[in-house]
């Protein structure tokens, strides 16, 4: 009976031993995971941070993208501009070309009728020095002025003997280049006289008679008759007054204007 009492008397301490155990193993749970929770908390500011790196970093290459998108950009704008100033420079060194020629071409023109322009001086420097005879040099060629005393007789178109000469020399200098011949006849303001009514009604038709027998003296001398053009003027471009004999003399004549206008013979 004694020992039934003693064996009775432990049954309830076993309960309470493994309480305390229970109770311990709490507290050194609880213990355990405090430390895991502030570890915790690390590890997370850790991956916050290293995320806002990261974020960081994808911005900066965002960044780099775009400012290499806008690089390509200008850089594809300064190509198309290289292209255009390329082009634009072939452009200037065409006209370059094309201005180089066209001043060489001049220089050769006014070497051409320098040279024409002291043959006539030279050929015809009697009638010069009488004054029957004016060569000028223009911006646009030459000018020779004949008086139509030596040329044709009154109120006729057909050239003397002299006249001929003199025109002959006239051509042997023209022949030196393959200019455009203008040859142009011009009147006083005095009617044409009864006699010569019928064949020449006005100095327009008189005019233009002689102009046509000096084109075909030139071109029985050898010029191109495509170089060759004859017109008349009558009375409309006088060069002095028409109120003195001296002046109408001045104003009977043929103008025979060379023009740098190159004509295919």
């Amino acid at each position: 009976m004694m020992l039934e009492s003693r064996v009775c008397s432990l049954r309830p301490v076993r309960p309470v031993i493994t309480a305390v155990a229970a109770l311990i193993g709490a507290v050194f749970a609880l213990s355990t995971g405090c430390v895991s929770s502030g570890k915790y908390k690390s590890l997370e500011q850790e991956r916050d941070a290293l995320a806002g790196r990261n974020q960081a970093l994808l911005d900066e290459v965002n960044a780099a993208k775009q400012k290499g998108q806008s690089l390509d950009q200008e850089k594809s704008a300064l190509a198309s501009e290289k292209a255009a100033l390329e082009q634009r420079l072939a452009q200037l060194q065409e006209q370059e070309k094309a201005l180089g020629s066209q001043l060489q071409q001049h220089e050769e023109e006014a070497k051409s009728l320098k040279s024409t322009y002291d043959g006539l001086l030279g050929s015809l420097k009697k009638e010069l020095e009488a004054g029957q005879i004016q060569v000028q040099q223009l911006r646009d060629g030459l000018s020779v002025n004949v008086a139509q005393e030596i040329l044709f007789a009154s109120g006729s178109a057909a050239l003397d003997k002299s006249g001929s000469e003199v025109l002959q020399r006239v051509a042997e200098q023209l022949k030196q280049t393959n200019y455009q011949v203008v040859v142009t006849g011009h009147t006083d303001n005095k009617p044409i006289g009864p006699g010569l009514v019928n064949r020449y009604p006005t100095n327009w038709e008189l005019a233009g008679a002689r102009a046509a027998s000096v084109v075909r003296l030139f071109a029985e001398s050898g010029l191109a008759t495509t170089r060759l053009l004859a017109a008349s003027l009558g009375e409309t471009r006088p060069v002095a007054p028409n109120d003195t004999p001296e002046g109408r003399t001045k104003n009977r004549r043929i103008e025979i204007r060379l023009r740098p206008v190159v004509v295919e013979e």
